[in-house]
C-alpha cells in the first residue's frame, strides 16, 4: 500500500483560471525575451521560480498556439520540485492496475565541458524506493525521446551543450544551471552561429 500512498510533497498545481491569462503572458514574454537575446547576440540569465513552473506546467493545455503543445502521454498532474544542490524532483500521476500511483524521479544536473549531464538518482513509487524498470517502463510509454529511455537504463543523459532556439535558429550554450530550493538560475550563452532551418 505505500506504493500507492500519496507523498505529503506531491501537490501538483491545477489551472488557476483567475491567474491563467498572466501566467500565459508572461510565458510569452520570456520566449519572446530569450529568443530576442539570443538572436542578438547577447546572452542572459533567466530565473524561473517552482510556483510558476508548475502553474504553467499545469496550464500546458491552455497555451497560446504560439507556444506549442507538451504530450506526457500516460503521465497525468505533473509537478516539478526545484531542490538543493543542483537537483529537481519530477514527478506524475500514473495508472498501474487500477490505481493512481505518484511516480517521482530525483535529477541532478551538471555541466561539464561541452557536456550537460542529467543523473538520474532517486526513484520512488509513492512512498518506495522504484524499481527502476517501472520508471523504464512509464518513459516508454511516454517518452518521444530514445534517449530518455536510455538514460532511465544508464542512470545518466549526456548531452551535447549545443543547443538552437526555435525562433531564428540562433545556436547557444548552458553557461549556468543553478538550483536552490524552489528557484532556478540559468545563464544561456549564443555561440554566434546559426543551426540548421
Amino acid at each position: 500500500m505505500a506504493a500507492t500512498c500519496r507523498p505529503g510533497w506531491y501537490q501538483p498545481a491545477v489551472v488557476d483560471y483567475a491567474r491563467l491569462d498572466s501566467d500565459n503572458r508572461a510565458l510569452v514574454n520570456l520566449l519572446d525575451r530569450i529568443g530576442v537575446e539570443l538572436n542578438g547576440g547577447r546572452a542572459l540569465e533567466l530565473r524561473l521560480e517552482q510556483d510558476q513552473i508548475n502553474r504553467w506546467i499545469a496550464a500546458r493545455d491552455e497555451w497560446p498556439e504560439a507556444v506549442g503543445r507538451v504530450d506526457l502521454g500516460d503521465l497525468r498532474s505533473p509537478q516539478v520540485l526545484l531542490l538543493s544542490g543542483n537537483r529537481a524532483r519530477l514527478a506524475a500521476m500514473v495508472e498501474r492496475g487500477g490505481f493512481g500511483v505518484v511516480l517521482s524521479c530525483d535529477v541532478r544536473f551538471e555541466l561539464d565541458g561541452e557536456k550537460l549531464l542529467i543523473y538520474w538518482e532517486q526513484f520512488r513509487a509513492g512512498l518506495l524506493p522504484a524499481p527502476r524498470a517501472l520508471i523504464e517502463e512509464a518513459l516508454s510509454r511516454s517518452a518521444r525521446s530514445s534517449a530518455l529511455r536510455a538514460a532511465a537504463e544508464s542512470g545518466r543523459l549526456s548531452l551535447p551543450n549545443r543547443w538552437v532556439w526555435p525562433n531564428g535558429k540562433p545556436e547557444f550554450v548552458f553557461r549556468a544551471i543553478e538550483i536552490s530550493d524552489g528557484t532556478a538560475r540559468i545563464e544561456l550563452t549564443p555561440t554566434g552561429s546559426r543551426g540548421a532551418p
